[in-house]
């Protein structure tokens, strides 16, 4: 039923291109009433490979920007995190520092008694 037509040759008496192969430079030629069916159903493959269909476009859309969400959150969920670990490993150097400190006023306390009995 179809006829492949290569580049140069002579379309077939009875028959009209309903669609170019530009993979092989050549057109499939299909008898004049179906040719019109054929052409119709390839433009709208094309069509909805292009476009797509409306309801797999919109859930596709929706699943990028969903995905570009949670990945907006993961990082700012990151950065909070550390920015808390930050903080507390800041807090518990400084509390270590503050118990050197104390420590130390102690240890010179425990001294200056320790002299002062001798």
């Amino acid at each position: 039923m179809v006829k492949w037509v290569n580049e140069g040759e002579a379309i077939p008496a009875g028959y009209a291109i309903s669609y170019r192969d530009f993979a092989c430079l050549r057109s499939a030629a299909y008898p004049i009433p179906l040719h019109f069916l054929v052409r119709w159903w390839r433009d709208m493959v094309c069509w909805i490979m292009v476009v797509g269909l409306p309801s797999y476009r919109d859930d596709f859309e929706r699943r990028i920007y969903r995905k570009a969400w949670d990945a907006v959150i993961e990082r700012h969920r990151i950065a909070w995190d550390k920015s808390r670990e930050l903080e507390y490993a800041r807090g518990f150097a400084a509390g270590i520092v503050q118990e050197q400190q104390d420590a130390l006023v102690r240890f010179d306390v425990w001294m200056a008694e320790r002299r002062a009995t001798r």
